[in-house]
């Protein structure tokens, strides 16, 4: 198989995914474009590591929304990837919290049971 597939990377954080991707097969995977934007943030950490750690991509700390359709359209996207492990980080933070006495036994629970 010589094509490669266009990978796109949203929310990316710090690569983690893309790491994952490069080990499977770094022939195979290109990511032309990759996202890391915390509107919350004055300092962007989680881009600065990415865009670090990535150079050979297009990478963009920017909200999302804002980018035009056209160059989505333009980046012939095989692979669309989007931050899958937040929702589990934010897990595991709240069960280290509980181990700290930082959070409850109902909040732990809640968030264990609730499923977007």
């Amino acid at each position: 198989m010589n094509k490669k597939i266009n990978v796109v990377e949203l929310f990316a954080c710090v690569g983690g995914f893309r790491v994952g991707l490069e080990k499977a097969d770094k022939e195979l995977f290109h990511t032309v474009w990759g996202n890391q934007w915390e509107p919350s943030k004055k300092v962007q950490d989680a881009f600065d590591c990415y865009n670090t750690h990535f150079p050979s991509s297009i990478n963009c700390n920017d909200d999302v929304g804002k980018v035009a359709n056209k160059k989505f359209e333009d980046m012939n996207i095989d692979l669309l990837v989007g931050g899958f492990l937040e929702g589990q980080v934010n897990r595991l933070k709240t069960i280290k919290r509980m181990l700290y006495g930082r959070a409850s036994f109902p909040l732990l629970r809640l968030r264990m049971l609730y499923q977007p």
